[in-house]
């Protein structure tokens, strides 16, 4: 195992490979009361549940417990949501959610002793000092359990015996049995065991594979199933738990940095096709974008202000950061109207319920929706309202924008409403992105993700915004860029809070950072580290996915803008956090204030499966690119292909699904697929034509010999009949038929005279 250091940020000590948190009675090992339950129902304890061997002498003697798979099930969701709740009650309505934000900014206002600075988050490192006990225990609970968990399982799951119908059990049923049948396996602990159908077990060892693998590096994912010679593991649970909580000695920046066998030329040729697609190219369309965007906003803020007075619209997101890419066609607007702070104001007194509340607020947004559809001088298209989400929103496209990242001009665009924290945000992003190779690190992440698919969260990965936190933790971390919310920099640099500012507060929050040019003008912070004082972008970007494909200790330890460094803890979000996946805080809705924001908690198993499996293969290749001793041919080809993102290739390609060769290979063969029904497809349309070409003349003509017969019947024949064929034929013999029928009429018409004479 590495040289390690335990985490910054707690007090946890580890002893024989446990964990002990501050405070807490000497000698007793804490755990999960689940996995407390496991040790019962295996018959075990803490001292004796780490098993080295998955043999078991006399196997057939063991007594039967029934109930063990179901504790491993439980024991193996609880650790995974490191002991909080499970949230099997529903989704909450949004007006309760409403309410119960309101009660926590209340208390914390109390505890805070009134709110005297216009913040109700608990100042700095406060609040973190007063419930560092609680946070510490949940992780020494989480990582104990997961080593009780690791011990039973492996042994279990690698018995040799597990699947032996000649196996006969004496104290509970067997394979063997006639009631059983051959679809159930043996689940053997060392003082007990369990028959449970297979697909049951089948479910117990993915969960458990799927949760190592996204915990532990490839290579010591090997180790976890790895036997010496004796038939015993080579390392223990407790020796595995330690590698998450620990870091190497020597310095962060060397571990993520260090390329021994660099090629100066080739990294060289890489910064120059960075900076030249992220930076001139990118520079030239940002400048009509933004003439694109003004146009928009100042349309949609003279139709709105119809409605409301005082409406006032701010631009945030990309556009306001400077880092929209190729592909990027929308625009994220940041709607001000009075009405609707007023309304805000009056639920949060206490006047309203959360539930008139987002009523009003419903209206609101319908009326902005019918007002921008009327419009007869703009085209505005496809104008639709979300008032369930989070932060409310009304979505369009402006059909006129002329917008040079789309080929049709047009600019969709996203107006929300009471989300003033999204600019404060997208400010932060800016002022990052001023400081030297970042605009560039950040614009070739984001062309990476969308690339690859993995930068949105409504498809279960992580949003361009995650992206660009993770750009900047990462770089903290390096010592490469300060952070301007550091409480220390800011008393450096005098920097007062302003009551009166409103952007210093934004929704009752901690606001307030510095900027790039304040930062300059006092030259007072220096970079950490020597290794970084003059790293290419190229260095950075493989910096960056080395660090997050298996530097970071995700499994304990949180993603923190505020903090700069690894000081949270993932287990301070009591809601959220998931020991398998990243825990991300947002700059200012922290885990301490009364609205608790992790970025990371769109992110689903699969997602972050997709996500590390990206970042490593990613890691590996550009590493292959920077040593390449020859930096001509594919070269430069291959880079683009790895990180820059084209919107007419991803738009026509299938999503890749899998890794490797066989992701490779199934993308081959959707492509394949889709050719062929399109060549099928232009076949069939055309033999579709043709039929109803054949069918609109034959009716044509049908309607044409109708007519015909029509005329006949009723204006009669030629008098002079053709004698010769067929037609003459009829012709006599329908005249013959008319010459009796009037014989007959006119003798009829004379028989009555004679009678009356």
């Amino acid at each position: 195992m590495m040289a390690c250091v335990p985490l910054k940020n707690s007090e946890i000590t580890i002893q024989n490979g446990w964990l002990f948190p501050r405070g807490g009675e000497a000698g007793k090992i804490e755990i999960l009361p689940s996995s407390q339950a496991l040790l019962s129902t295996s018959r075990l304890d803490v001292t004796n549940c780490d098993i080295m061997m998955c043999t078991t002498t006399c196997v057939e003697k063991l007594p039967h417990q029934p109930r063990l798979p179901d504790m491993l099930k439980a024991s193996l969701a609880d650790i995974e949501r490191m002991g909080c709740p499970s949230l099997r009650g529903g989704r909450v309505g949004n007006g309760k959610k409403l309410d119960g934000q309101r009660k926590l900014k209340q208390q914390l206002q109390q505890q805070n002793g009134g709110d005297d600075a216009g913040f109700v988050e608990v100042g700095g490192r406060k609040k973190a000092e007063d419930n560092r006990n609680s946070v510490d225990k949940r992780t020494v609970r989480t990582l104990n359990s997961l080593r009780v968990l690791i011990g039973i399982m492996r042994p279990i799951l690698d018995n040799p015996r597990r699947k032996d119908e000649k196996l006969i059990m004496e104290d509970g049923p067997s394979i063997s049995d006639s009631s059983n049948g051959k679809g159930h396996q043996y689940l053997i602990s060392k003082n007990v065991f369990s028959l449970t159908a297979s697909g049951k077990v089948g479910d117990i060892q993915g969960a458990f594979r799927r949760l190592m693998c996204n915990l532990f590096e490839e290579n010591i994912w090997a180790k976890v199933v790895e036997k010496g010679e004796n038939e015993q593991y080579s390392l223990t649970a407790g020796e595995l738990v330690e590698s998450l909580l620990k870091q190497e000695a020597h310095p962060l920046a060397k571990m993520c940095l260090d390329l021994p066998n660099i090629n100066l030329q080739a990294v060289a040729k890489l910064d120059t096709t960075m900076v030249k697609c992220f930076e001139i190219q990118h520079d030239e369309k940002q400048y009509q974008l933004q003439q694109s965007i003004n146009a928009t906003v100042d349309k949609l803020e003279q139709h709105i202000a119809k409605k409301f007075r005082g409406t006032a619209l701010t631009v945030y997101g990309s556009c306001l950061s400077g880092l929209a890419i190729e592909g990027s066609h929308d625009v994220d607007i940041s709607v001000h109207i009075p009405e609707l702070y007023d309304l805000r104001q009056s639920f949060e007194s206490g006047h309203i319920n959360g539930d008139s509340y987002a009523k009003k607020m419903k209206n609101i947004l319908f009326t902005i929706k019918r007002c921008l559809e009327s419009s007869r001088s703009n085209r505005f298209e496809n104008v639709f309202a979300i008032h369930q989400a989070r932060v409310p929103v009304v979505k369009g496209i402006d059909m006129d924008a002329r917008n040079p990242f789309s080929e049709d001009g047009r600019l969709h665009f996203d107006l929300c409403f009471l989300n003033s924290i999204a600019v404060v945000n997208s400010s932060l992003i800016r002022e990052y992105s001023l400081f030297e190779n970042v605009r560039v690190l950040m614009l070739s992440v984001k062309s990476f993700a969308k690339l690859n698919r993995v930068a949105s969260a409504a498809d279960g990965t992580a949003s361009s915004y995650t992206w660009m936190v993770l750009v900047i933790f990462y770089l903290q971390c390096l010592g490469y860029v300060p952070n301007l919310q550091c409480p220390n920099l800011l008393e450096e640099h005098d920097f007062e809070v302003d009551p009166t500012n409103p952007w210093h507060a934004v929704g009752g929050l901690n606001t307030c950072f510095l900027t790039r040019d304040a930062i300059r003008k006092k030259n007072t912070w220096k970079r950490g580290c020597p290794i970084v004082f003059e790293t290419s972008p190229s260095s950075l970007l493989y910096g960056f996915f080395r660090f997050y494909s298996g530097l970071f200790p995700h499994a304990a330890t949180a993603v923190s803008v505020r903090f700069g460094d690894l000081s949270l803890q993932k287990a301070s979000f009591q809601n959220s956090s998931k020991l398998w996946r990243l825990c991300i805080e947002d700059p200012f809705e922290t885990c301490e204030s009364h609205i608790c924001h992790d970025l990371g908690c769109h992110i689903d198993e699969a997602g972050q499966k997709r996500i590390s499996t990206l970042l490593r293969e990613a890691c590996g290749a550009l590493k292959e690119l920077m040593e390449c001793p020859s930096v001509d041919g594919d070269f430069v080809p291959e880079f683009m292909r790895l990180v820059i993102a084209d919107e007419k290739k991803q738009s026509s390609a299938p999503k890749k699904r899998g890794k490797g060769k066989n992701g490779a290979r199934k993308a081959k063969q959707q492509n394949d697929r889709a050719k062929n029904k399109g060549v099928a497809d232009k076949k069939a349309n055309e033999a579709k034509k043709a039929k109803n070409s054949r069918e609109r003349n034959g009716n044509v003509q049908k309607m044409k010999n109708t007519q015909k017969k029509s005329n006949e019947k009723f204006q009669g024949v030629d008098d002079t009949p053709d004698t010769n064929g067929e037609g003459g034929r009829r012709n006599r013999k329908r005249n013959n038929r008319r010459k009796r029928s009037d014989q007959n009429g006119e003798q009829k018409k004379k028989e009555p005279n004679a009678n009356a004479r």
